[in-house]
């Protein structure tokens, strides 16, 4: 199971890596389906779905993924880049606000 989960992950990443982002998502989908608790599945799809410009789909993966992982930096830079696709601004920048507070608590911690 892990094994096939693997390499719905590597195929999903290298699709998205080429901008076939629908292909990705089918991917990624199969590979929550082995491993629904991994935080950075749902942000992958999250990436793809934004890039398909399906906000809506992209800021629920994103915040399946902050449930998970609520200090997750890109998962939050992603919901900030689905919350824009929706045109939801202000909720946006409080997003990328706490995306710069965690970098920068971060980069004092090395």
């Amino acid at each position: 199971v892990i094994q096939l989960d693997e390499a719905f992950v590597n195929m999903g990443n290298r699709l998205a890596a080429s901008g076939q982002y629908e292909k990705a998502v089918k991917c990624f989908t199969e590979a929550i389906k082995f491993n629904p608790k991994e935080f950075k599945l749902f942000g992958n799809r999250s990436l793809c779905f934004e890039r398909l410009q399906q906000y809506e789909s992209a800021l629920t993966d994103a915040d399946v993924a902050l449930s998970m992982e609520p200090n997750w930096i890109k998962g939050l830079f992603r919901k900030g880049k689905a919350l824009c696709g929706l045109k939801r601004y202000y909720e946006a920048s409080l997003i990328y606000k706490e995306v710069l507070r965690l970098e920068s608590t971060k980069k004092t911690k090395v």
